[in-house]
């Protein structure tokens, strides 16, 4: 019997480090999101005997498509890095003078 050989895990996989997406991921998002909307439209307007809610729920469904898209597909935000403990730089104080938070004394603050 042959052991068992688990595939490997794709980039953007939704367990992935990557940033990378597939386009068939993003078409199956927008498809997905105007059929559903759009059926839900569909069933509410025989219920009802309308005949505009199929039309919203193809745009609703178009829209949160894309809004799924964006969300899933966008690139991380960089977070900001934290000043190195053992740096000499001056640090930013809440009123905005560098001179009053330095670490090296100055002739006003040495007398």
């Amino acid at each position: 019997m042959a052991p068992e050989r688990t595939p490997a895990r794709r980039p953007d996989s939704p367990g992935g480090s990557g940033s990378g997406g597939d386009p068939w991921s993003a078409f199956g998002y927008l498809v997905a999101g105007v059929l559903l909307y759009g059926g839900i439209g569909w069933g509410l307007d025989h219920w009802l005997g309308t005949r505009w809610l199929v039309a919203v729920g193809v745009i609703a469904g178009a829209a949160l498509g894309t809004y799924q898209t964006w969300a899933r597909f966008r690139l991380p935000e960089e977070t900001p890095t934290q000043q190195d403990p053992g740096s000499t730089a001056p640090e930013q104080s809440t009123t905005g003078d560098a001179q009053a938070s330095s670490p090296h004394p100055t002739d006003d603050q040495t007398q």
